[in-house]
């Protein structure tokens, strides 16, 4: 993603998904996908993104109590 609100999709291989600023919908595929809720640089952005995962075994690097991460994402890193 880029500065402002996106909807993100992952693809039927790995991915590394960047979500960036703002207000972000990921969803991800098949996979053993990254997921970034803000930036991996600057790491919290203080602004709710939803995450829903795919098959595969998915990392998601979110900000606790800010960002909504489905049941289905297998682990949650807090940033």
């Amino acid at each position: 993603g880029d500065t402002g609100n996106d909807m993100l999709y992952g693809g039927t291989a790995a991915d590394n998904i960047v979500g960036g600023t703002g207000q972000d919908g990921i969803v991800s595929d098949a996979g053993n996908d990254r997921i970034y809720t803000g930036t991996p640089s600057r790491g919290k952005d203080r602004i709710k993104d939803t995450v829903n995962c795919g098959d595969g075994r998915d990392t998601v690097y979110y900000e606790k109590g800010v960002d909504a991460i489905n049941g289905n994402c297998e682990v949650r890193r807090a940033v």
